[in-house]
């Protein structure tokens, strides 16, 4: 069980297993595929705007529970402001993207989302509690 972070000045490459950007990931889709999080772990993620090209799909089995945290007070993160987490499928703030879904959970157990600003197209879902 570890502990991943996803922040916007991150790099896919990196190990995503510390808050700094030398360390964290970059994308949501890379801590949500199949190279990322795995059972039991919690994934914390930034405050910022997370745009999505294409749609996230969740490739992980989880046997026990795992937590995709929003951090909107950046309390693990030092250098990042406050602000939403916001996963979105707009490629700007005035235009959608094709009504995409942002991130599909088909079939999934043990998953735990919290904090999230989550919009599409189509509409808001906003995620919150802990």
């Amino acid at each position: 069980m570890a502990t991943y972070y996803v922040r916007t000045d991150g790099n896919d490459a990196n190990t995503g297993l510390g808050s700094s950007a030398a360390q964290a990931w970059q994308t949501i889709s890379k801590a949500l595929g199949a190279t990322g999080i795995g059972s039991g772990d919690t994934l914390y993620i930034a405050p910022g705007t997370y745009r999505q090209v294409s749609q996230i799909d969740v490739n992980g089995t989880y046997s026990t529970m795992t937590y995709v945290y929003g951090d909107p007070t950046a309390a693990q993160f030092s250098g990042v402001s406050a602000g939403l987490v916001r996963i979105t499928t707009f490629a700007s703030d005035t235009s959608a993207s094709n009504s995409l879904t942002a991130i599909s959970v088909s079939t999934k157990s043990n998953l735990t989302f919290a904090n999230l600003l989550i919009e599409t197209g189509t509409g808001r879902v906003i995620v919150t509690g802990k």
